[in-house]
């Protein structure tokens, strides 16, 4: 301040030198200030950020810590008792007090209606369970007992369950169907495809719809599919397939068409039909394409969505 009465005195400066002095002065005042306050409220944030950071871990450490609650008034820790009557009764809370009435323990409850033998029984009871043994002639299994009993159980039901599948298929005494010419038929089935197949002994000279089956099968996979149950069942060679197909595609055809030479090589000799079977081509299979939906592209495709 003496600087500035100094620079504003026409002894010592002229009235612009003053003027400049003064300017200089209050933005000097400023700068200080914006610095102090500046400086001000980073501690303040840093200080309310670890503030809050210590509340969290106050409250997940307590969150953490929180104690089972209490079933008994000794539980609670309770030093009296004091039952409550009135509810318009004024209460000034004490430390050690539990106003109301202690929550009973179930065998309190039961107790108060349970007769001397039944009491007594009682207290057997929880004794076993106490000593972690079970009582001779209480009529409980112990727990290795009920265990043993389930595995017993469970292997009697699969043991049961084999027998009973042993005699179905004893019962089903299967034998070679053929006609008087010693053909054997058999109807294949794949998606659209029907197939109607008659194998004879030959060479293999294998025919669909009239031509050779090389001929109407162009692609290796679908003539492979075709004679695959001859290489199942070893009889490569030994059979001559003459089949119909109608229905489908050239890949549904050649399936339909296996799957009618496995129906016929198990008709024409029953001793093919396990190998056929493990190799999954006595069962008609029945994936088929899945229908077109109303407002989608194709069974499930959508079509391209647009916002507006």
């Amino acid at each position: 301040l003496s600087a500035l009465s100094r620079a504003v005195d026409p002894a010592h400066a002229t009235t612009a030198t003053a003027t400049a002095t003064t300017r200089a002065f209050s933005i000097a005042m400023l700068r200080d200030r914006g610095a102090t306050s500046s400086t001000s409220f980073a501690s303040s944030s840093s200080s309310t950020t670890s503030s809050a950071s210590m509340t969290r871990a106050r409250s997940y450490a307590s969150k953490r810590a929180r104690p089972q609650v209490p079933l008994t008034a000794e539980d609670m820790g309770t030093i009296r008792v004091v039952k409550v009557t009135d509810a318009t009764q004024t209460l000034t809370p004490e430390d050690g007090t539990l106003y109301g009435e202690a929550p009973e323990r179930w065998e309190t409850r039961e107790r108060a209606v349970m007769t001397a033998e039944a009491e007594a029984e009682l207290d057997a009871l929880l004794a076993t369970y106490a000593e972690t043994r079970v009582v001779e002639d209480s009529g409980l299994p112990s727990m290795e007992e009920i265990l043993a009993g389930v595995e017993a159980e469970e292997a009697e039901e699969r043991r049961a369950r084999d027998v009973e599948r042993a005699a179905e298929e004893e019962a089903v005494v299967r034998v070679p169907i053929r006609d008087s010419a010693g053909r054997s038929y058999g109807t294949g089935k794949r998606k659209c495809a029907v197939a109607r197949v008659w194998l004879t002994p030959g060479r293999g000279e294998h025919k669909v719809n009239g031509k050779p089956y090389d001929e109407y099968f162009s692609a290796p996979t679908m003539r492979a599919d075709m004679v695959s149950p001859f290489f199942v069942s070893d009889t490569l060679g030994l059979f001559t397939a003459t089949a119909t197909v109608h229905g489908g595609g050239v890949s549904g055809q050649a399936q339909a068409v296996r799957h009618g030479i496995s129906v016929a090589l198990q008709n024409y000799d029953p001793v093919f039909r396990p190998a056929l079977k493990a190799a999954g081509f006595l069962k008609r299979d029945p994936r088929v394409v899945e229908r077109k939906k109303p407002g989608k592209a194709k069974a499930r495709k959508s079509f391209a969505w647009v916002k507006r």
